[in-house]
């Protein structure tokens, strides 16, 4: 995913899983339609809210990993001398 992606996702899942969760609560409770959906919409708003701050969290601990793995593990050799190649074995079946 691109920059900024990951949050977006997390804020939009926790949006519209508190508003779910809000209206199933709402007519489990036999409220009014009107007040069903107005605390559906505020919890969709608060639940946005936070999956945005949980999402923004989750990508900078991704991308530190990222990071600190490839500083741990740098790709190519890490030698000059490692950069010459080996002689071949010597395995005696030359002819003479």
């Amino acid at each position: 995913m691109t920059g900024g992606t990951l949050p977006k996702v997390v804020s939009a899942c926790c949006g519209l899983s508190g508003f779910a969760v809000a209206v199933i609560a709402g007519l489990a409770a036999d409220n009014a339609g009107d007040v069903i959906l107005f605390r559906a919409l505020a919890s969709m708003v608060a639940c946005q809210v936070v999956g945005l701050v949980v999402g923004m969290i989750i990508e900078r601990v991704v991308v530190e990993s990222v990071e600190s793995y490839k500083q741990s593990m740098p790709v190519g050799p890490s030698h000059p001398a490692e950069l010459s190649t080996p002689a071949p074995p010597n395995t005696g079946a030359a002819a003479s």
